[in-house]
């Protein structure tokens, strides 16, 4: 007689719902699941909202989770969250956006100054040294967002292009 393995179950805390970035992190992180036999809970509010935030990774807590990753659209607020999922013995991640003044288990994406001024020379060599840039993010606010709109800025160092934004678009 063989013996079945529980499944695992984690849960993912996106910042915003409803937009097209998110989507897209919902179905990768849906086929991921399915290609390793996990379980996904994947929420999060329909506006940015902190509170609302913490309340669905605090909701989340209160399930049978092993894991939990979430966006940190403001870093500053997840320390007693992700205490409080420590506490229970949940593995923690932040993705796209870190948290790392917390206890968090670790951090997966990008170096978002990084990635912003990459971007920026890229458009940098297409428009030259002046001119106007406006600028567009899905969602004001996130630190990845901030961080990726420093980097952009920097590869414009030292020339007149003007910036009009953050937009949300």
């Amino acid at each position: 007689v063989g013996t079945t393995e529980e499944k695992i179950r984690i849960g993912y805390v996106v910042h915003v719902t409803g937009i097209e970035f998110t989507a897209i992190v919902e179905d990768g992180a849906q086929d991921a699941a399915a290609d390793y036999g996990v379980e996904l809970v994947f929420t999060g509010p329909p506006a940015t909202d902190n509170a609302a935030q913490i309340a669905e990774f605090d909701a989340l807590l209160e399930t049978d989770l092993d894991g939990i990753v979430f966006i940190a659209g403001d870093p500053a607020v997840w320390a007693e969250p992700v205490q409080r999922a420590k506490n229970k013995g949940i593995v923690v991640l932040t993705a796209d956006t870190d948290a790392p003044e917390t206890d968090r288990d670790a951090f997966f994406g990008v170096d978002a100054v990084g990635l912003g001024r990459t971007l920026g020379e890229q458009v940098r060599s297409l428009i030259g040294d002046t001119g106007k840039i406006v600028l567009g993010v899905c969602v004001i606010g996130p630190e990845s967002h901030v961080l990726r709109e420093r980097g952009f800025r920097s590869a414009f160092e030292g020339t007149s292009v003007e910036f009009v934004g953050p937009y949300e678009t």
